[in-house]
């Protein structure tokens, strides 16, 4: 309370009325243990004393909601919980299949790829937004393909690249990724969520479950170099606060 003012009240009352101003310091925040939406009531009861018996009555009272908007830009996280980890190694799961009508048989494969997205903001945002690149530029390749090449040497030649696509889930609705394109996922604040445990955030957290799926369509085995393949796809990742 840092200030006063008397005045007459339209009754007739003479009243005297205090400033009120609240504030929360840097130190005082920092106790709060994750991003989110926090909410507070602040409660003020004005008593008289009664001049006869002494004690105090209360004969007014105001009440305040206080919601404080926890943004913690510091935390926010691409998580793959069956990896502990952001950085995943993943395994296309390549098979062959022999058919009489192409020798060396066919090859395709099917990997599942557990992701959940934290906001920083206990999945309270409006949207996110995702982008997925391989960070190569081939041209004929389709804008839904991906790619691992021979030796991990980017090489254009079909033959020395195996292309796959990649779906991501979101609250029951499958999405296929354009390589470096932006896919917006509105609604978060109303999706199915999960709680899970980061590394540098002290208790459980909510987010938002985004698992991929990497679709590598038949090919024929002889139609590529013999040898062992591998690429890297950089996502990025953007809340809507």
């Amino acid at each position: 309370m840092n200030s006063t003012a008397n005045h007459w009240c339209d009754e007739g009352f003479y009243s005297k009325g205090k400033a009120l101003t609240l504030w929360i310091t840097d130190d005082e925040i920092a106790k709060l243990p994750i991003g989110g939406i926090w909410q507070a009531n602040l409660k003020l009861l004005q008593a008289i004393e009664d001049i006869v018996s002494g004690e105090f009555r209360n004969v007014a009272s105001w009440s305040a909601d206080i919601t404080l908007n926890l943004h913690d830009i510091n935390n926010i996280t691409i998580w793959f919980p069956q990896f502990k980890t952001s950085t995943p190694r993943v395994d296309l799961q390549l098979h062959t299949l022999p058919t009489p009508a192409t020798p060396g048989g066919t090859m395709s494969g099917k990997a599942l790829l557990d992701m959940c997205l934290y906001d920083g903001f206990n999945a309270n945002s409006s949207s996110y937004q995702v982008t997925l690149s391989d960070g190569q530029n081939i041209s004929g390749r389709d804008s839904q393909d991906f790619s691992v090449f021979r030796d991990g040497l980017p090489d254009a030649a079909r033959r020395k690249r195996v292309d796959y696509r990649i779906q991501l889930s979101y609250n029951g609705q499958l999405h296929t990724l354009e390589n470096n394109q932006t896919l917006t996922l509105s609604g978060i604040n109303q999706a199915m969520i999960r709680p899970v445990k980061l590394p540098k955030i002290p208790q459980a957290v909510m987010c938002v479950p985004t698992p991929l799926t990497f679709i590598t369509p038949t090919f024929n085995q002889m139609d590529k170099e013999s040898g062992s393949y591998s690429g890297q796809v950089r996502m990025v990742f953007t809340p809507s606060l």
